[in-house]
């Protein structure tokens, strides 16, 4: 890793078409947030910030690279601008934030910081921290980079990590450690997890886990565990405290996708396809699988696929958008789903989902419409759609969590 220094409640459907105002440093007591919007267009990458409370635009900040994906920091003042291709990632700030007794609100603005390493590619945030986990090239090896909203705003990561050799992995943040993915040198085929221990700027080795994870793909955390997906089940690593153990919970298909939260017992390990889904319980120690599509088929007759999913601000809601544009509810509680709405009809690969964090409203881009989609929870109907003068590639939610 580098870093450079360089000098986004009604069931009617409201159209507002953005436009670019001045924005002066503001003090409220509730705000709604902001989105950081990028386009895809490699001629001129953009990052759009639009107002919720104002509805309209904020701020028009030119990139230099296209965003693959953008999400929010772990405290969500920031939107993160993850460019593979380009080996690069930079940081929008939202300019939501609190202050004391109060939310302030000032012009949003791209930071100066650019991490720069090989292949940028899963990021994981959990409990105030984030993890960015780049694959390596030929000439460098896999390594990871830790990272919080304060850290971000004094320009720079927690800390940096080299792993022994380049592999597509993941690493997952879980206080004073990081779990991440391992491969030793002369291993070929990645099936180990390792624990990493922070020290003030930098990590120390701790041990590799004894638990074999072949083809270790996707990871997810609560508050005493973390979930990793095998090619014959679920890897999970217990914390009590600065003690780890880890063992196996059998599933008899490759797992490639986890959802945790920090309020759930449970996972759900999505399987290599993203058909199947499994509810997979830590201290039980037991799998079981989740129908999260109540039978939906798409218009050849076919089961539907996950594309995306995202589980609500409370942990009482996953959200899953499927392959034809539904947006499917499923009550964490019991694991039952609770109902389907249409979201999309063209285009829907392009689709993206987030959550307003502050109202608990799922976001869904519609860049067929050139649109945002703002669904409520609540009666799982469209409330709002917010129409752009621009197609909408990626986007994230910035503002204050409501608590």
């Amino acid at each position: 890793m580098m870093i450079l220094a360089a000098c986004g409640n009604d069931s009617n459907n409201n159209d507002n078409t953005a436009n670019q105002p001045d924005v002066p440093h503001q003090e409220n007591n509730t705000t709604l947030g902001r989105l950081v919007i990028t386009n895809s267009d490699s001629a001129n990458p953009m990052a759009y910030v639009y107002d919720l409370d104002d509805q309209k635009l904020a701020s028009e900040l030119p990139l230099k690279s296209v965003p693959n994906a953008v999400y929010s920091s772990p405290d969500h003042r920031y939107a993160v601008l993850i460019a593979r291709a380009d080996n690069i990632t930079k940081f929008v700030d939202g300019g939501i934030y609190q202050h004391d007794d109060h939310i302030d609100k000032d012009k949003p603005a791209l930071l100066p910081l650019a991490l720069t390493g090989p292949t940028p590619n899963h990021y994981r945030s959990f409990n105030g921290q984030a993890a960015i986990f780049y694959d390596g090239s030929d000439s460098l090896t896999s390594s990871f980079d830790l990272l919080t909203d304060n850290s971000l705003k004094s320009g720079k990561v927690v800390a940096y990590q080299p792993l022994p050799q380049k592999h597509h992995g993941v690493a997952e943040p879980r206080g004073n450690y990081v779990l991440s993915s391992y491969l030793a040198a002369g291993e070929t085929t990645l099936s180990k997890l390792a624990l990493y221990e922070l020290h003030n700027d930098h990590f120390h080795f701790e041990k590799q886990f004894a638990t074999d994870c072949s083809k270790l793909h996707g990871a997810g955390s609560n508050q005493d565990y973390s979930a990793f997906g095998c090619e014959d089940g679920v890897l999970v690593v217990q914390q009590k405290n600065n003690e780890f153990a880890d063992y196996k919970i059998p599933v008899n298909v490759r797992i490639t996708t986890i959802a945790g939260h920090s309020k759930l017992k449970q996972f759900v390990a999505f399987a290599t396809g993203n058909l199947q889904a499994f509810v997979i319980d830590p201290v039980a120690k037991t799998s079981r699988e989740l129908d999260w599509s109540a039978g939906i088929k798409d218009a050849e007759g076919k089961p539907v696929a996950r594309l995306q999913h995202v589980m609500d601000q409370t942990g009482q809601h996953l959200v899953i958008m499927d392959n034809t544009g539904n947006l499917h509810v499923i009550e964490t509680a019991t694991w039952t789903h609770k109902a389907s709405i249409k979201v999309l009809d063209k285009d829907v690969s392009l689709g993206k989902i987030s959550l307003n964090a502050s109202t608990n409203d799922i976001l869904v881009s519609d860049a067929t419409a050139k649109a945002i989609h703002v669904v409520s929870l609540r009666d799982l109907k469209i409330s709002q759609k917010i129409t752009l003068d621009f197609a909408p590639a990626n986007f994230a939610w910035v503002g204050v969590k409501k608590a």
